[in-house]
C-alpha cells in the first residue's frame, strides 16, 4: 500500500488491495454481545471502587443525543463514529453507554492493533453480522499496516460499523491543519496517513469540563463518587477527576521508595497534609520545599538516594491526564496546590498517616498571615487536635469574631473548661449571635437553670429562628405556651418533626383531635415514629383499614417499629412472614425485634427459645427483653441473676422492672431499696400491686411502712387493703385500729373482712356482735360491695 493509492469503490475486491499473506494465520476475531461486555476491558478508565467494585453510575452528557443518533445510523447503514476529547474526558464511557443504549443486542470486537484489524477484515465481511468494531485511542490503529485510507475505504464500502475514540492532543497532532505546518520527522509518514484518515471522518467533540446542565444532573446522583467529583468541577471535568484521581493516587503512593521519586513524593505529601490541615489557598513554593523535609525523613531520608529539588518539582507537577498533575502550578509556578483527589482519598482511608506537628504549626503560621486560620481550626477538630484548634480560633477572633468565639467555646468544652466556654458564648451572644445563645442556653439547661435557658432561647425565637423555637418549645414547662411556639414552625417544617412534637403537646393537654391532626401531618411528611404512632392510633380507634394502610406504609419505608407492630398483629396468620419482618427490624438496628421473637417462641411453648431471644435483646439494650428475661429467670429460680437484670432495666428507666424488683427486694429483706424502687414504679402500680407490696412488708414485720402502702391502696378504694391492714394491726397489737379498718373493708363489700372481724370478736368474748356481722356477710347486705369487687376485677384485668 502506498500513499496516493486510488481505489475504484464500485468494483472493490478486498483481495486486490490487501496482501493475501496478511489475511492468513489465526484469526483473533471473536465478537461478544455488547450488553455483557466489560467496559473496563474496552478502555473505560477505572475509577475508585465502591463496595460492589462497579463503575460509577453514568450521568447523561449533553452530546449523548447526537452521539446515539450517529450510532443508530451506523447500526443501520454502516459507517464510522469518532468521538474526540481530552484525556479522561469520558469518551470511552460515553461511547460504550451509547452502544449499550442503542444496540445492546449487537456484538462488539476490539482488535489488538492496526495489523490485527487488517488481518480480520475478511472474516468480518464474510461473517455479515451486526458487529461494531471498537477502536479506543484511534491513533494506535493508524499506520501503513493498519488503518489507512485504503482500509477506511474498505470499511466504508462494506458498510462495516466502527466506533472510535481519540485524545484531542493526538487528533491535533494528526489533523490536516497541523500537517500543513509540521516539519518532516521520522514519523512523518504516520502523521500523513493519520491526517488523510481523519479528513474523511466527521468527529464529535466531548468537552473536558462539564456543562451546567451536566453538573446539575450529576448533583442528583446517588453514587458518592460522582457527587464528590462534582465538588471539584470548576477546575476539572467530572470524568477527568474520577479517572485521573485513582491513577495519580496510585502513582504517588508507589513512588516514595528507593528507585522512585522519594523527594517528589514527599513534596506531594506535604501539599496533601496542608490541604488536610485546612489550608484552602495555594501554598508558596518555599514553604512547600521547607515542609517536605519532614516527610522525606519519615520515609527514609538520604538512604533513599532522593532526587534533586528541581527534579522532584518537575516530576510532581508534570501534566498526566487532561490538565491534571500531582501538584498543580499557580501564579507561574510560584505557588502550588495539590490535586484535590489525593487528600480526599486519604480522608476516606481508615489508616491515613497522622499529620506531623510541624505541618500543623506551619499551617497555622501561613494561614495566620493571610487571615485563613478559621479553616485550620475546623480541620483540627476533625483530627482531634484540640490545642491546634484553640490556637487557630484564638488567632481568628478579630477576623471572624462570632464564629471564632462559638467554635473556641466548643473547644473549651472539649477541654472541660465549661466556664471559659460559657464566657465566650456569652460574648458571641452579646454580639448578636443566635447560635451562641442556643449553645449557652443548652448548657444552662443541662445545669438545671431552666429559666435562664428559656431567656436565651427566646432571644432567637422572637426573631423567628426555627432552631431557637425548637429548643424553647422543648423546654417550656407550660404545654399551652409550648404549643404557641410549635405552631409557628409546624406548617413550614418540611421534616415533620415540629408537627410530631406539636401532636404530643396537644395530647398532654387532652386535645386528642388536634393531636391526631398534627400526628397525621407528621406521618404524611415521612417521620418514622409518626407513621407508626398514627397507625396505632387509628387501629385503637377502630379505623382498621386506614390503620393497616399506615402500618403497611411504615413497613414499606423500612420502619423497624412498624415491622414489629405488623408482625405482632399478624403472627398468627403468617408466622414465617412475621419472623422475617422481625429479623429485618433487628438488622435495621431495632433490638425490640428480639422481644417479639421471644414472645412468639413463648406462645409456642418453647421456653428455652424465648429465653434465648430475650437474652439477645437484653444484651442489645432492649429493656422489654430484659424485663421478660428477668421474669423467666425468677420463675426458674435464678433469683440473683434476675435481680441484677431488673436493677439494670430499672436504672434505664423501666418502671415495670422497678415494680418487679421492689417485690423481690421486699421478699429478700431489703425494705429500704424496695421502697425506693416501688416509689419509682408507683405511676404504673395498680391498687392491688400497692396492697400486695404492703402485705409483703408486713410479712417481714415492717409494720409502719406496710401500713403506709395499705392505707394508700384503701384510699384508692381497694377494700382488700383494709382487710390486710386490719390483720396487720392485730399482729402489731393495735386492736382498735384493726377493727376500724376491718369495718371499713367490710362496708366496702369485702366479705373476707367480715370473717376476720367475727373471728376476732369471738376470741375476745363478743359473740353477739360476731354473729351479727356473719349474718350481714351471709345475706350480702354490705354497702358498696359491687363497686369494691368491680374495682378489684378491673385492676386485675389491667395488670394482665
Amino acid at each position: 500500500m502506498r500513499d496516493g493509492l486510488q481505489i475504484n469503490t464500485e468494483n472493490l475486491n478486498i483481495a486486490d488491495y490487501l496482501d493475501p499473506l496478511s489475511l492468513q494465520g489465526l484469526s483473533s476475531y471473536s465478537p461478544a454481545p455488547i450488553s455483557s461486555s466489560n467496559p473496563l476491558t474496552l478502555g473505560v478508565h477505572r475509577s475508585e471502587a465502591n463496595q460492589s467494585g462497579s463503575l460509577p453510575e453514568y450521568i447523561t452528557r449533553s452530546i449523548d443525543t447526537e452521539l446515539r443518533a450517529r450510532v443508530a445510523d451506523v447500526a443501520s447503514c454502516g459507517g464510522f463514529v469518532l468521538l474526540v476529547g481530552d484525556s479522561t474526558a469520558g469518551k470511552s464511557r460515553s461511547a460504550f453507554e451509547a452502544l449499550n443504549s442503542v444496540v445492546p443486542d449487537s456484538k462488539i470486537w476490539a482488535p489488538i492493533d492496526g495489523s490485527d484489524l487488517v488481518r480480520n477484515l475478511k472474516t468480518i465481511i464474510e461473517a455479515q453480522d451486526d458487529c461494531f468494531i471498537w477502536l479506543d485511542d484511534l491513533e494506535r490503529y493508524i499506520g501503513p499496516d493498519g488503518l489507512n485510507p485504503t482500509v477506511l475505504t474498505i470499511i466504508t464500502q462494506f458498510k462495516m460499523r466502527v466506533i472510535a475514540t481519540m485524545r484531542a492532543e493526538q487528533y491535533r497532532r494528526l489533523s490536516p491543519e497541523e500537517r500543513q505546518n509540521e516539519r518532516l520527522s521520522d514519523d512523518h509518514r504516520h502523521t500523513a496517513l493519520g491526517s488523510r484518515v481523519l479528513e474523511q471522518l466527521d468527529t464529535l467533540v466531548l468537552p473536558r469540563l462539564w456543562s451546567d446542565a451536566e453538573i446539575s444532573r450529576a448533583r442528583q446522583a446517588v453514587d458518592s463518587r460522582i457527587t464528590s467529583a462534582v465538588a471539584h468541577s470548576k477546575l476539572f471535568g467530572v470524568s477527568e477527576y474520577l479517572a485521573a484521581g485513582p491513577r495519580l493516587f496510585r502513582e504517588w503512593t508507589i513512588s516514595g521508595g528507593p528507585g522512585g521519586n522519594p523527594r517528589g513524593a514527599a513534596l506531594v505529601a506535604a501539599a496533601v497534609d496542608f490541604a488536610r490541615c485546612g489550608v484552602t489557598d495555594p501554598v508558596p513554593l518555599p514553604l512547600l520545599m521547607e515542609s517536605h523535609e519532614v516527610y522525606l525523613q519519615r520515609a527514609g531520608g538520604d538512604l533513599l538516594r532522593p532526587e534533586s529539588r528541581e527534579e522532584a518539582l518537575e516530576w510532581a507537577s508534570r501534566r498526566r491526564y487532561g490538565v491534571t498533575s500531582l501538584l498543580m502550578p499557580v501564579k507561574s509556578g510560584s505557588e502550588y496546590r495539590v490535586f484535590d483527589y489525593l487528600p480526599d482519598a486519604l480522608a476516606r482511608s481508615e489508616d491515613a498517616p497522622s499529620i506531623p506537628a510541624e505541618s500543623w504549626s506551619a499551617a497555622l503560621q501561613f494561614t495566620g498571615s493571610v487571615g485563613l486560620s478559621f479553616h485550620v481550626g475546623m480541620a483540627a477538630v476533625q483530627h482531634n487536635e484540640w490545642d491546634v484548634a484553640k490556637k487557630a480560633w484564638q488567632a481568628d477572633l478579630q477576623t471572624h469574631p462570632i464564629p471564632a468565639r462559638i467554635n473556641l467555646g466548643r473547644v473549651y468544652m472539649k477541654l472541660r473548661d465549661v466556664e471559659k466556654a460559657k464566657e465566650l458564648w456569652q460574648e458571641a451572644t452579646n454580639l448578636g449571635s443566635i447560635d451562641a445563645s442556643i449553645y449557652l442556653g443548652s448548657e444552662y439547661e443541662k445545669e438545671g437553670r431552666i429559666n435562664k435557658a428559656i431567656e436565651l432561647y427566646k432571644m432567637g425565637a422572637e426573631k423567628d429562628d426555627a432552631h431557637a423555637i425548637r429548643h424553647l418549645a422543648y423546654v417550656l414547662p407550660n404545654e399551652k405556651e409550648a404549643i404557641k411556639w410549635w405552631l409557628k414552625i409546624a406548617e413550614s417544617d418540611d421534616s415533620g418533626h415540629a408537627a410530631y412534637n406539636l401532636s404530643f403537646s396537644y395530647q398532654n393537654i387532652g386535645d386528642h383531635a388536634a393531636s391526631k391532626t398534627w400526628l397525621k401531618l407528621a406521618a404524611e411528611r415521612g417521620v418514622d415514629r409518626a407513621i407508626n404512632n398514627y397507625a396505632l392510633t387509628l387501629l385503637e380507634e377502630g379505623e382498621k383499614e386506614q390503620g393497616l394502610h399506615w402500618l403497611r406504609k411504615g413497613v414499606e419505608l423500612k420502619n423497624p417499629k412498624s415491622m414489629i407492630n405488623w408482625a405482632e398483629r399478624f403472627a398468627s396468620d403468617d408466622e414465617q412472614e412475621a419472623v422475617r419482618l422481625l429479623n429485618q427490624a433487628i438488622e435495621l438496628g431495632e433490638p425490640a425485634g428480639y422481644n417479639a421473637l421471644g414472645i412468639l417462641r413463648a406462645d409456642a411453648g418453647d421456653s428455652a427459645g424465648a429465653g434465648m431471644f430475650w437474652r439477645k435483646g437484653h444484651e442489645a439494650g432492649d429493656v422489654t427483653s430484659s424485663v421478660n428475661l428477668a421474669r423467666q429467670l425468677k420463675k426458674s429460680g435464678s433469683l440473683e441473676e434476675a435481680t441484677e437484670i431488673y436493677r439494670t432495666a430499672s436504672a434505664e428507666g423501666d418502671r415495670r422492672a422497678a415494680l418487679d424488683l421492689a417485690f423481690i427486694l421486699a421478699e429478700s429483706g431489703d425494705p429500704e431499696e424496695a421502697e425506693i424502687q416501688f416509689r419509682y414504679a408507683l405511676d404504673i402500680a395498680s391498687e392491688e400491686d400497692i396492697c400486695d407490696f404492703g402485705r409483703e412488708l408486713a410479712r417481714r414485720k415492717i409494720y409502719e411502712q406496710a401500713m403506709k402502702w395499705l392505707d394508700l391502696a384503701l384510699l384508692r378504694e381497694h377494700t382488700h387493703a383494709g382487710c390486710v391492714a386490719g390483720q396487720v394491726c392485730f399482729n402489731w397489737g393495735r386492736y382498735e385500729d384493726g377493727m376500724r379498718l376491718l369495718y371499713i373493708s367490710l362496708s366496702g363489700g369485702h366479705k373476707h373482712a367480715g370473717e376476720v372481724l367475727s373471728t376476732f370478736l369471738v376470741r375476745t368474748g363478743n359473740g353477739a356482735a360476731a354473729a351479727q356481722i356473719m349474718r350481714a356477710t351471709t345475706t350480702g347486705r354490705l354497702s358498696g360491695s359491687r363497686r369494691g369487687n368491680a374495682t378489684r376485677r378491673r385492676r386485675k384485668r389491667r395488670k394482665r
